[in-house]
């Protein structure tokens, strides 16, 4: 890394509440491209949303802060976190649902 650039942080995520049919994935993945992260988003069976995050360590912070409230017509009730180790996402993409 050179001398000036944030640190590379990761990490992985579990949204509960009304995240699911409320363009929920649509709006973090926006939201991810614009702070120029990369990973991936993708509903749950059980109705909560998993997100794989990482990028410059700041941005990643925004983009957790940004989970924690959701976008408008959504509600967050509960974020589960866990840093994990950057893997090199090039872009941030939608999944399909994980059983």
């Amino acid at each position: 890394m050179a001398s000036g650039e944030p640190a590379q942080r990761a990490f992985e995520a579990w949204v509960r509440g009304r995240v699911q049919g409320v363009g929920f994935r649509w709006c973090t993945q926006r939201r991810a491209q614009e702070l120029r992260l990369g990973g991936w988003v993708c509903n749950l069976a059980d109705g909560r949303v998993h997100v794989w995050v990482e990028g410059a360590g700041p941005n990643a912070t925004e983009m957790e802060a940004w989970l924690r409230v959701g976008p408008r017509g959504s509600r967050v009730e509960e974020l589960d976190l866990r840093e994990r180790r950057p893997i090199g996402f090039g872009s941030f993409e939608i999944r399909r649902a994980e059983a």
